[in-house]
């Protein structure tokens, strides 16, 4: 770091006067900032950081004075000189205050730095005045706000695991459950989160009922499974829900019903704990899959018109690499073809995934036994999930293909699989399957069912990469 603007080639505008002057920088902390912080601190605001030795403080140009009295704020400002003077200060985001990116270094000593002041141009130091003076462009202000809401959403999660919000939602749902005499009604609007991962919640919504003696009243609106010609609840349109009173005695009784997008906006005062025997008990107790869906999946196992055991595959693609690491087709085909080896009384292996190259990979690259799939609505040809997919008829197919995939899994001797809510709940509708694992979900995704199966001593880990 230069001492004097002499080292620099500053103008004799300022060189001269301030010339027995060194100048010493004090680093602005940027990095230590909040992003959203680093982003409000514009160039004049560096310059105010600047002092001398002696501590004395050198605000804006240049200007006449003993070392231990600088003070430049009434001299009059200089295009060139301001130029060349803050060209001196080093510090980080310099792009990202101006460009209004979120992260990268970079030095305020450019070209700039080198030219002699004669080549320099009133033009050059014009254009480089806007940006001097702190202006932030339109993306710059886009990123603010983003990060304010960053920041406001983790407060807003911190603040739900006090003890004083979880004693208060506790209060609240006594109160709303007293009014409604006993009928815990909840709605969920989520448009993004696919079926299974939706059918977790209702599963621990269903937990709750039974433990404190509520009777459940669910309803799922979202537009992803939505059909306009089979209803307002897509819960009806691929289950049979049973209830201790009659569906008229429950909307007799509600009178106040929670809305909510996701699981965190349900408030309930516990996060239910349970085990894949205590979920598959709680499931039949409420929810069965209706005769259309059972009919279906029995036809389609009695089409493979096998009479020994099959082994399960489900591949779990697309954008499950933001909660899962990804697992390799060869990866997974190698422990596939090491089983088949190792059991040769295998007739047959059914293979279900959201990528259909997956499943034209394996029919091609498995000789030894025949290779079965359903004939599902909807697959990803690329990276957009398939529950994503729009559909002008209705979404009720790619619920349909979930429930049916998810089934015939469960008839499977074995099942080798990825991380999936998919497949974790093959292992709700039979507690008794037998699962390989390939891969694990991050630490902050590992939810119920998939924390739970990994407790399993009928679960086998073959991760691509040990951890």
């Amino acid at each position: 770091m230069p001492e004097n603007l002499d080292q620099v080639g500053a103008p004799a505008a300022i060189r001269q006067p301030i010339r027995s002057v060194p100048i010493r920088i004090r680093y602005l902390e940027l990095e230590r900032q909040p992003c959203f912080m680093r982003r409000r601190m514009s160039v004049p605001r560096v310059a105010s950081q600047m002092r001398t030795p002696d501590g004395a403080s050198i605000n804006g140009a240049s200007g006449e004075g003993a070392p231990d009295a600088v003070n430049l704020r009434n001299r009059p400002r200089e295009p060139v000189a301001d130029q060349t003077l803050l060209s001196v200060v080093r510090f980080r985001d310099w792009a990202a205050l101006n460009a209004g990116e979120q992260r990268g270094m970079c030095a305020a000593t450019t070209e700039r730095r080198q030219l002699e002041p004669s080549k320099r141009t009133p033009s050059v130091a014009l254009a480089d005045k806007g940006p001097i003076r702190g202006h932030r462009s339109p993306m710059g202000l886009v990123a603010e706000a983003e990060n304010a809401r960053h920041v406001l959403g983790r407060v807003r999660l911190w603040g739900r695991q006090l003890w004083i919000t979880r004693w208060g939602r506790r209060l609240w749902w006594t109160m709303r459950m007293h009014a409604n005499e006993g009928v815990c009604s909840v709605e969920i609007t989520n448009k993004s989160v696919g079926f299974f991962a939706q059918m977790t919640w209702c599963l621990c919504i269903l937990r709750y009922c039974e433990r404190h003696d509520l009777i459940p009243d669910i309803r799922l609106t979202g537009d992803i499974y939505f059909d306009h010609d089979k209803g307002q609840n897509w819960l009806d349109y691929y289950f049979d829900v049973f209830t201790p009173v009659t569906l008229e005695e429950v909307a007799r009784r509600v009178r106040y019903t929670k809305k909510i997008i996701d699981f965190y906006g349900l408030g309930l005062p516990i996060a239910p704990r349970m085990s894949i025997d205590d979920a598959a008990r709680t499931l039949h107790k409420y929810l069965r899959p209706k005769p259309r869906i059972n009919t279906m999946v029995d036809e389609f196992w009695r089409s493979l018109n096998v009479d020994g055991p099959v082994v399960g595959v489900h591949f779990r693609g697309t954008d499950k690499s933001s909660e899962a690491p990804r697992v390799s087709w060869q990866h997974f085909l190698k422990i596939l073809q090491n089983y088949l080896c190792s059991d040769n009384t295998i007739n047959a292996v059914f293979v279900a995934s959201d990528e259909n190259a997956f499943i034209n990979f394996i029919k091609k690259s498995v000789k030894d036994v025949p290779v079965y799939s359903h004939n599902d609505h909807y697959r990803s040809s690329g990276d957009l999930p398939v529950h994503l997919a729009i559909d002008r008829d209705g979404g009720y197919g790619k619920g349909e293909d979930a429930l049916v995939n998810a089934l015939v899994l469960s008839k499977c001797s074995i099942l080798i699989r990825t991380t999936s809510f998919l497949s974790a709940w093959a292992s709700i509708f039979n507690p008794d399957l037998k699962v390989i694992l390939l891969n694990r979900p991050y630490h902050n995704k590992l939810w119920f069912p998939e924390s739970e199966i990994f407790l399993r001593r009928d679960t086998e880990y073959l991760p691509e990469r040990p951890l």
